[in-house]
């Protein structure tokens, strides 16, 4: 990435059976990484909401371990954005399976958001293994921040028949989990939380 002198990349890895060491290495005089390995799997919203708890970096994005940015402008583009006073900075997202583009609203693929955003309207990540980022997506966009949309590809999304979203059981079980998360926040009268629930049930 062009503006790599002002990133800070934080690796958490949730007790996958990889060793990373030569890897980081051989980034170590490139790039400021941070590796953490979680003393137990927690899965990607737990660990996501760990590192946004443990850092103080004004802008943040996530990046899958199976996906890819997709040109070396990325995140210098949405990082001008956000420098310029924007809260969210989008581009447009590549699926690798039928090559087709997309905005994609609902997750977090090809987007760079302020930390004061996401700290004014406390907007986290809920435990459950899956559909966790569409949570967190959906309290954002409910809240408005002021948004950019770039016109270019940022993100290259690489289908993973083994990632945990591939397995409908799992999904199905952990879907259970954040409609009655959401139920929950619906009965203590979070009015943000029922008309997210009415969108996303």
């Amino acid at each position: 990435q062009t503006i790599k002198d002002k990133l800070k990349i934080y690796i958490i890895d949730d007790c996958s059976t990889d060793d990373y060491t030569d890897i980081l290495k051989s980034f170590k005089e490139e790039l400021n990484i941070t590796y953490e390995k979680l003393s137990e799997n927690v899965g990607p919203g737990v660990a996501r909401q760990y590192i946004l708890d443990k850092t103080t970096s004004p802008y943040i994005c996530f990046l899958d371990a199976d996906d890819l940015l997709y040109y070396p402008e990325t995140l210098e583009e949405q990082y001008k954005a956000l420098e310029d006073g924007h809260e969210l900075a989008v581009s447009y997202v590549l699926n690798e399976r039928d090559n087709t583009k997309v905005f994609n609203g609902n997750d977090l693929h090809a987007k760079m958001f302020t930390r004061d955003f996401i700290n004014e309207y406390n907007i986290k990540f809920p435990p459950p293994r899956v559909h966790e980022d569409n949570v967190f997506m959906s309290l954002t966009i409910i809240y408005c921040p002021y948004t950019c949309f770039i016109e270019e590809i940022g993100y290259l999304y690489c289908n993973n028949n083994e990632s945990i979203t591939s397995v409908p059981d799992d999904i199905e079980f952990e879907r259970l989990k954040i409609e009655n998360l959401m139920r929950e926040m619906n009965r203590n009268n979070d009015i943000p939380a029922q008309r997210f629930l009415q969108k996303y049930l």
